[in-house]
């Protein structure tokens, strides 16, 4: 299916249900990353999701906290690193540093998501290092 929005396209995934929420979501380009949250869920789910010339698409969804996909623009080590936490109390946006790069992200329902496009496979295995702004 093809979706106007990330958002639509996770929500529309075979998994959720309607007491399923997006929480938290970042764009870059044509590749987003929707955080999704639901009663009796022990965490969060991570969907990546892709758009091309008719919509969004839902991509690969994962439990875990952080995802790298390799990127289909030919560059064989070099992908998307997309990744989430939750936020400290009361901070209202992360300052995130990861492989050579910054990138400044705003608190959503409590939780961060981001999203570095670039990342060689060896970067991805790097922490990101985060400072929270209140």
């Amino acid at each position: 299916m093809v979706y106007e929005t990330p958002e639509a396209a996770a929500l529309g995934g075979a998994a959720q249900s309607s007491d399923t929420r997006v929480v938290a979501s970042v764009r870059s380009g044509d590749d987003a990353a929707v955080l999704l949250d639901a009663p009796g869920w022990p965490s969060p789910d991570l969907v990546v999701c892709h758009r091309d010339g008719d919509g969004w698409r839902e991509g690969s969804s994962t439990s875990g906290r952080t995802v790298w996909l390799q990127s289909d623009g030919g560059e064989v080590d070099r992908g998307t690193m997309a990744s989430w936490t939750e936020a400290e109390p009361g901070a209202t946006a992360a300052v995130i540093s990861f492989a050579d790069r910054e990138l400044i992200r705003p608190v959503d329902n409590g939780f961060v998501v981001w999203m570095v496009d670039g990342v060689t496979s060896e970067e991805a295995k790097a922490s990101a290092r985060l400072e929270w702004v209140h």
